[in-house]
């Protein structure tokens, strides 16, 4: 209750397409079930307390096996005036209803941009009381941002295929470095390369990196990593070093059409144009450095053409 009530008025009205919200502390990663409508959300995002912390399942994700299978590291973060947008815990080990609610809407706004894809607001106005989502033939919206702006990038849906669904990868997969999974990723339509896991991702992570922006100003780094080869169990950021990355990358100007479009389909109530147009352009991250020292890249750093 008390994230909902700090929630932007746009997110809330994405709940118009869900069924049911289900909160557990054994589920993860949290999902949308287009089946039910319904959205599962995993408790480890809503806890502010050590005593909240202690109830929640600290298993990882099962997807976090897969990377092993790669020879780079695929990392993200959100970020305000070059700091993580997403404070520190305090001396106790306690976090904050605001930081609560800020990791909160970009989960939700994901899930719930995967609930307006099923059942979009111009759906829910023409079916009757009586009718199923699948008596429509309205098409998905992210059947409709993949007829219109595929993406092209070939080599990317392999490796997401390994990354997120388990695939065995090649052995031109397996050996693919940082930089080249840049060069493949700058000039296509992606936000993230969970993008290429399906259409449906590609949509929500384009959602959810525009309305974080427009709604809490943060914005999001998106890199591709070397991996720490010095054997440890729990490597530190700094021992990750940056092949390509960039911050910003929904202010790429070749993305504008593609999150017009999708922005557009989620939420027609609404008109983004100008946020679009005031989005600033990404800011490259420093090759060869680590990711820990790519937190802070000043003013000054321009913008690259391959982002």
């Amino acid at each position: 209750r008390e994230v909902l009530e700090r929630l932007p008025t746009d997110l809330l009205l994405l709940f118009r397409s869900v069924t049911v919200v289900v909160i557990g502390d054994d589920i993860r990663p949290s999902y949308y079930l287009p089946a039910s409508a319904a959205m599962f959300i995993d408790a480890y995002s809503l806890w502010v307390n050590v005593e909240e912390a202690a109830t929640v399942s600290l298993e990882p994700d099962y997807r976090a096996e897969f990377a092993r299978r790669v020879d780079f590291a695929a990392r993200w973060r959100y970020v305000k005036d070059d700091d993580y947008a997403i404070g520190e815990l305090d001396e106790n080990g306690n976090s904050s209803i605001e930081d609560v609610t800020l990791d909160m809407a970009s989960l939700l706004f994901h899930e719930l941009a995967h609930a307006a894809d099923y059942l979009p607001p111009q759906l829910i106005t023409e079916l009757g009381s009586s009718q199923s989502p699948y008596s429509s033939e309205l098409e998905l919206r992210s059947e409709i941002l993949l007829r219109r702006y595929p993406l092209e990038a070939a080599e990317l849906h392999g490796v997401a295929g390994v990354l997120f669904h388990g695939a065995e990868p090649t052995a031109r997969e397996a050996r693919y470095t940082a930089s080249q999974i840049g060069e493949f990723f700058a000039p296509d339509g992606a936000v993230d390369l969970y993008s290429y896991s399906t259409q449906r991702e590609d949509l929500a992570m384009l959602f959810e990196e525009a309305m974080m922006k427009i709604h809490y100003g943060v914005q999001r780094d998106v890199g591709f990593t070397s991996v720490p080869r010095d054997g440890k169990d729990d490597p530190l950021c700094s021992d990750y070093r940056v092949g390509w990355g960039v911050r910003g990358r929904i202010g790429a100007p070749h993305l504008a059409e593609r999150t017009g479009l999708v922005l557009h389909e989620i939420l027609p109530d609404r008109d983004y144009r100008t946020d679009i147009a005031d989005f600033p352009v990404p800011v490259p991250l420093r090759t060869g450095d680590s990711w820990c020292d790519n937190l802070v890249l000043g003013a000054g750093a321009g913008f690259s053409p391959l982002a």
